[in-house]
């Protein structure tokens, strides 16, 4: 049975996630779309098994492992907003660049992009990054949520993660 989705974004095609307090929506969108085996506090366990674990300890973290893509984590400012990527935020949507990303609650932004491409941008920029086979903490984990799905709503296919070095070429240097 396929999960409800919200309806576009207006001009858009994006859609955002489900809300994290719909955890069945969620979890069973990174089992049946993105294909991902999600664990909470690190025990692997089914999308339903997971959202009954999440609503009796709320504050479980949950977990994928990087299959098909890598994660770039642009940590927070002291004291301030979200790492701004350049008009990051105005070329999220627009032409074929859409990048699948998500926030905690201290700002930090993680941005999922094509695996093998993260490397060089996290040595040159500093940012810390997940490569395949490994660990990534994602929503509904406490303090965090979304920007913009990992997934193609309409299709209800994974997106296209993009190339790294596109993502960081006009983005500000580390402060």
């Amino acid at each position: 049975m396929p999960f409800p989705l919200p309806p576009p974004l207006a001009g858009t095609g994006a859609v955002p996630p489900p809300r994290n307090r719909d955890l069945t929506a969620l979890l069973t969108a990174y089992e049946q779309v993105m294909g991902w085996t999600v664990a909470v506090e690190g025990l692997r366990v089914p999308g339903t098994d997971a959202a009954d674990t999440l609503r009796r300890r709320p504050d479980s973290m949950v977990s994928v492992v990087c299959i098909g893509f890598e994660a770039l984590q642009l940590p927070a400012r002291p004291g301030g907003p979200p790492v701004p990527v350049l008009e990051l935020d105005d070329r999220l949507y627009c032409g074929d660049l859409v990048v699948p990303s998500f926030v905690t609650g201290s700002g930090a932004r993680t941005l999922l992009v094509r695996p093998d491409t993260a490397e060089e941008v996290s040595r040159v920029r500093g940012w810390p990054m997940i490569g395949v086979g490994g660990e990534l903490v994602v929503p509904p984990s406490p303090g965090m949520r979304w920007e913009i799905p990992p997934w193609d709503p309409a299709r209800r296919a994974p997106l296209a993660f993009p190339d790294a070095a596109l993502v960081a070429r006009d983005s500000p240097p580390p402060p």
